[in-house]
């Protein structure tokens, strides 16, 4: 699972994590491992005290980490190579963005200088392309966001020895994922770490919305959807259609886990994430 890719996936499972509302045996902490093929990498999801950590490693064991803390609303992603961390919160966010649309408006006064010399069928694909970006052109077509769908497709499995029920998403009609969703009693987990994970996922959905606004264009509306959609479960197997990734759920445990492990380790220096 390519760092790229884990953001979308992840907002898949927080989502579908988080909607559900079976009642479920009361457990203080979890663990959920999942495996990638065919790249081999692996993905722990950790949930405690209403904190949220997931580890990424691939083959090399290099790993990414971010750590969410539903409390104050906050992301930490350390970066252990550099022994630095940085935080994401709405407020930062909206700052950053702030600055981003700064710079977003002086690339689009020299671009329109730029295009000044450009053939009209050159002049359109360049503003196609800006559109993508929320830079559109005055007259230039509105860029539209895809729209994201999904629906249960009435098939059923096994995976890691629970019984799951699939559900595909599409894209404009495409299908470009496919989860397989299993009844959250049969892993044990519990209300206040479905509302933990809730919160994480509703708090993605809202910094995606805020980077969208910033930039002068519509939310996709894919949190909400997942959100809606996933209403049945926790995804044990997810597929992506384009890149030919598998994420599957290796197995659960809710033995303890470290207090230390949703904090920044000593010695880590914070940084600026622009």
């Amino acid at each position: 699972m390519t760092p790229t890719n884990r953001p979308f996936r992840y907002a898949i499972l927080g989502a579908a994590i988080g909607a559900a509302v079976t009642a479920v045996p009361v457990q203080a902490e979890m663990t959920i491992r999942f495996q990638d093929e065919p790249d081999k990498s692996v993905s722990v999801i950790m949930i405690k005290d209403g904190k949220v950590r997931i580890e990424d490693s691939d083959q090399q064991g290099e790993r990414n980490i971010t750590i969410y803390d539903s409390a104050s609303e906050k992301v930490i992603v350390l970066v252990e190579e550099e022994k630095s961390y940085y935080e994401i919160t709405e407020q930062g966010m909206r700052g950053q963005m702030g600055q981003l649309k700064d710079m977003q408006q002086q690339m689009k006064a020299q671009m329109e200088e730029q295009l000044r010399n450009l053939s009209p069928e050159e002049r359109r694909m360049v503003e196609q392309q800006m559109a993508q970006f929320g830079m559109g052109m005055p007259g230039a077509p509105k860029y539209e966001p895809p729209k994201i769908t999904t629906k249960r497709t009435g098939r059923s499995q096994s995976v890691a020895g629970v019984r799951c029920d699939t559900y595909e998403t599409l894209t404009d009609g495409k299908k470009t994922h496919e989860a397989c969703v299993a009844n959250p009693g049969a892993l044990k987990l519990s209300s206040g770490d479905h509302k933990t994970l809730l919160s994480m996922m509703e708090f993605m959905g809202r910094m995606a919305d805020l980077a969208f606004e910033s930039l002068g264009m519509a939310s996709s509306g894919m949190a909400l959807e997942f959100t809606r959609e996933f209403k049945d479960g926790i995804p044990v197997q997810m597929k992506d259609m384009e890149d030919g990734t598998t994420t599957t759920m290796q197995n659960t445990s809710t033995r303890g886990i470290a207090a230390d492990l949703f904090k920044v380790p000593a010695g880590y220096t914070r940084v600026d994430p622009m």
